[in-house]
């Protein structure tokens, strides 16, 4: 899209906004995009190789920016969509979060979204708080309101308390959302 960037996120914004202008619709055309998903140790990788040379053919080649624009957005949701197969495969999950600085991208968010839901997927997006700095932030936020109160309760029943206290209700709102299909993220 451009050679260098005059604001964080600028690149990432010109290739979305050319993605949402293709008029290209055709799935077929995105085989030679889709990244490579490869078990590591650490789990899970989404290799991006495969990607990369194609964007390099494709502009070799002439062809539209939009339409490369549209088929890179569609390739990395159909990993996205191969990576959560395999988990479900291999780990039973059947909720995939889509979370993070890359899902204030539209163009992405709804090609990952239907991918997993046509896939059987329950798919959990942010409705009220932005999945990038904005939604760390909030947290931040949060946290610095519950100090004080924190504090009054681990000097009147103790840290140790408190910290289990915390934990259980960290485990019961992880788990509240995927359990209960009406609460939302």
């Amino acid at each position: 899209v451009r050679q260098s960037v005059d604001y964080e996120g600028q690149a990432a914004i010109e290739l979305e906004a050319l993605a949402a202008s293709a008029t290209t619709s055709d799935p077929d055309t995105i085989l030679a995009w889709i990244p490579t998903v490869l078990a590591t140790e650490a789990g899970l990788v989404i290799a991006p190789s495969p990607t990369i040379a194609a964007a390099v053919e494709a502009t070799r080649a002439g062809r539209s920016r939009a339409e490369s624009a549209w088929r890179f957005h569609q390739g990395i949701a159909e990993a996205v969509r191969r990576a959560a197969s395999r988990l479900r495969s291999e780990l039973g999950v059947d909720t995939v979060g889509l979370t993070g600085g890359v899902f204030a991208n539209a163009v992405l968010t709804a090609a990952c979204q239907g991918r997993l839901r046509r896939e059987g997927f329950v798919v959990l997006v942010h409705e009220r708080v932005p999945p990038n700095d904005g939604g760390l932030a909030l947290g931040q936020v949060a946290v610095g309101f519950t100090q004080p109160l924190v504090g009054a309760m681990s000097d009147r029943f103790g840290a140790a308390r408190v910290i289990v206290v915390g934990a259980m209700l960290l485990a019961i709102t992880t788990w509240l959302p995927a359990a209960w299909p009406l609460a939302s993220v």
